[in-house]
């Protein structure tokens, strides 16, 4: 089964006002487009901070292996309107 890498991008109300976050994630997956629900669906069962409200794709591609070591699925990078 393939592994698949991505960068999301996600708009939420956040405490110092309306903003978003970049986050990466990877994981195996079918195809890009069952990777791309995946990825959506760990973001929001993982995610602790304020509702999301919009959560997209940015970017996403195919990785071996020994990739996952450079990118663990965890941290986010926020930014305030």
């Amino acid at each position: 089964m393939p592994l698949y890498r991505s960068v999301l991008h996600g708009r939420a109300t956040l405490p110092e006002g309306p903003g978003g976050f970049f986050t990466t994630r990877w994981c195996w997956a079918q195809n890009e487009n069952s990777a791309t629900h995946r990825m959506q669906r760990i973001v929001r069962e993982k995610w602790t901070g304020p509702t999301i409200e919009t959560l997209e794709i940015d970017s996403i591609w195919r990785i071996r292996f020994r990739d996952i070591w450079r990118a663990p699925n965890r941290g986010s990078t926020f930014y305030t309107d």
